[in-house]
């Protein structure tokens, strides 16, 4: 491969790199032509030659060195090339550009729509004159107003047709002038079609593409999806929705505008396409790219008997349509019911209820805390719990002890740590362990258990006398016995959500043991790239907290991350207002526990309960989603020693 080769395959990393676009030949995402406000994303690599990427809404397709002549404003080709040389280290050479220079795609720009509404309301209100036909094909006056339907005396004047250079030449023939009326359909307002009355050799021409009456999908009727935009008339002329591809070569063009959609389709989609092969064939396509697309609720369907298509059946016998399609409906609705209730209701999934309760997937750890585990009825089950106090109450120490305890009872933890190094992380868990040495020895704990500061300084280890440091000794020992169980990431503040999902991911396949999760903190985890400029802090906070619920539920396992509070609650005894930034704390975490000072209020001075060695901390269970709510537990916190003691 040479440089210049090797250069345009490097397109999904540059896209990652320049633009923190992941996983571009899988996702869509927003476009890069700087043309284009692209709203919806919509352009994606090409997984069969993952050189060019393309926008499927404005036509756009770039390789990596045009993308950098747009990021750079390099509009030389030669100016392009050397600097995708120097982002991925190749050596420069001008011999590539002179070859490249011959073989270089043009850059196909965004193309301007033209704007027809001015043009549809002038000539609906002709559409009188194109009653005869309209008549002709079952189309009534109330259904053409209802679609802005119009006559045009001379097409050809008004609009720039889009269609074949022969067809352009042949409508431009003065000779055939007089010939070119047409009913005009309008798709919206950059689309329309034009069936020709008395044209003899052409029949239908259009302006621009797009589906008719595609915002018939927004419903929550059934709609029916035809060829034709008359077949799409005859379905609304019987009072049913329907939509029309305009042509089977829209089908690309139709699924990619489902694609773009905010929502999910909920209603069911119908495929009525013509009833002949040709017909056939394109509505086989069309299941097989819905069903890829993730619609699962459309049916495929051949309605129209002896009779072409929906048009012709509605010309030829009116009320029979409208009874086959009465009738079809009911069935279809029949079916839909009963499938529902199989699929969706309590009874689907009994079955597999059963078989969970009996395999007991839904185990609960406990927290080494007896009085904390009887309130959440046995400790921590599949869920998300969140933790909050004010700063430097003892709250990343209260969890970190708990994370201890469970993997005393060999359980794997994962603490993602986004400020503290891996070093404190221990350091606090062996000084702990000291002070519960202290306890079970009946010493003193202020004489013999030593600090985190102690342990991790060379000259303060050296000045213990020879019980500390035997207890030290002891308390390594023992954090080296439940150290296999715990791992800690530290993210220094650069780890998002997708990176917490990959980790817990990560450490089940290759041990096969679900993690209890833990995150200190929430404030701080990352937005995710594609997100961080278009949410405000609050809400990517709901954002991160919704994803941890997700998580929760997919890994099955407990995750509990920390909060900070906000300020305005620093005084005050801790609420359901007192978590920061995010309302979604509150409804999205199955407990919510905020950390106090015991009966704390507006007069406790934080600063000098901070200051105690010895404090007494509570906590209060804001929220237990299948729990009491309200309960109050003391603790006795040891602060030099990172210890919390459940009180009597």
């Amino acid at each position: 491969m040479n440089r210049k080769e090797l250069l345009k395959s490097k397109l999904c990393d540059y896209l990652e790199q320049q633009h923190g676009i992941k996983d571009a030949t899988q996702h869509h995402f927003t476009c890069l032509n700087p043309k284009h406000d692209d709203k919806h994303p919509s352009m994606i690599v090409n997984k069969k030659d993952p050189r060019y990427c393309k926008c499927f809404s404005c036509g756009a397709n770039y390789d990596i060195f045009s993308l950098i002549g747009i990021d750079y404003n390099l509009p030389d080709y030669n100016q392009q090339y050397k600097k995708a040389c120097e982002l991925f280290n190749i050596e420069y050479n001008s011999k590539d550009v002179l070859e490249e220079k011959e073989e270089q795609k043009p850059v196909k720009q965004l193309p301007e729509k033209k704007d027809y509404s001015q043009y549809i309301r002038e000539h609906a209100e002709q559409i009188s004159k194109a009653t005869p036909y309209l008549t002709s094909r079952g189309i009534s006056q109330e259904t053409a107003k209802r679609f802005n339907i119009g006559y045009d005396s001379c097409f050809t004047e008004h609009l720039d047709i889009e269609k074949a250079k022969q067809v352009k030449e042949y409508l431009s023939n003065t000779e055939t002038i007089g010939n070119n009326e047409a009913v005009i359909v309008p798709n919206n307002n950059n689309s329309i079609n034009a069936r020709f009355l008395n044209n003899p050799k052409i029949r239908y021409a259009k302006a621009g593409n797009g589906i008719f009456n595609l915002k018939a999908v927004d419903n929550n009727n059934t709609v029916f999806i035809t060829e034709g935009c008359f077949d799409a008339l005859s379905f609304s002329e019987l009072g049913y929705d329907a939509i029309a591809l305009n042509s089977t070569n829209n089908i690309d063009y139709f699924v990619k505008q489902l694609e773009q959609r905010k929502e999910p389709i909920y209603n069911p989609l119908i495929i009525a396409l013509d009833n002949d092969e040709a017909g056939k064939t394109a509505a086989i396509e069309l299941q097989n790219k819905l069903s890829d697309l993730g619609v699962s609720n459309y049916l495929n369907t051949t309605l129209y008997g002896q009779y072409k298509d929906a048009n012709e059946y509605l010309i030829n016998d009116r009320e029979g349509f409208k009874e086959k399609i009465e009738d079809y409906l009911t069935s279809v609705n029949r079916g839909l019911l009963s499938e529902h209730q199989n699929t969706k209701s309590a009874l689907a999934y009994i079955d597999s209820f059963k078989e969970l309760i009996e395999k007991n997937e839904t185990p609960y750890t406990k927290t080494g805390f007896n009085k904390l585990d009887n309130e959440l009825d046995g400790g921590l089950y599949e869920g998300l719990y969140v933790i909050g106090a004010v700063s430097s109450l003892g709250k990343t120490t209260y969890c970190l002890q708990i994370a201890d305890q469970i993997a005393k009872q060999q359980q794997d933890v994962i603490i993602f740590s986004l400020e503290m190094s891996r070093n404190e992380l221990i350091a606090k868990s062996i000084s702990r362990n000291t002070a519960i040495t202290c306890l079970d020895m009946g010493k003193p704990i202020g004489q013999y258990a030593s600090t985190t500061r102690t342990i991790t300084t060379k000259e303060k280890r050296i000045n213990c006398n020879e019980t500390q440091k035997r207890y030290i000794d002891y308390a390594i020992s023992n954090y080296t016995r439940i150290a296999r169980h715990i791992y800690i990431y530290e993210a220094n503040g650069f780890i998002d959500v997708n990176d917490i999902r990959e980790t817990i991911r990560e450490h089940i396949n290759i041990t096969k043991n679900k993690p209890v999760v833990f995150i200190d903190y929430l404030q701080i985890i990352q937005p995710l790239k594609e997100t961080k400029h278009t949410m405000t802090d609050k809400q990517q906070i709901d954002f991160n907290i919704t994803e941890l619920k997700r998580i929760s539920r997919e890994f099955k396992t407990p995750i509990i991350a920390i909060s900070s509070f906000n300020r305005m609650s620093y005084n005050a005894p801790v609420d359901l207002q007192s978590f920061k930034e995010s309302g979604a704390i509150e409804y999205a975490s199955d407990v919510l526990i905020g950390l106090q000072f015991v009966n704390q209020d507006e007069n406790t001075n934080l600063t000098e309960e901070k200051k105690k060695v010895k404090r007494t901390v509570e906590a209060v269970i804001l929220k237990n989603r299948n729990g009491q709510t309200g309960g109050k537990l003391q603790y006795t916190y040891y602060t030099p020693f990172n210890l919390f003691s459940e009180a009597e």
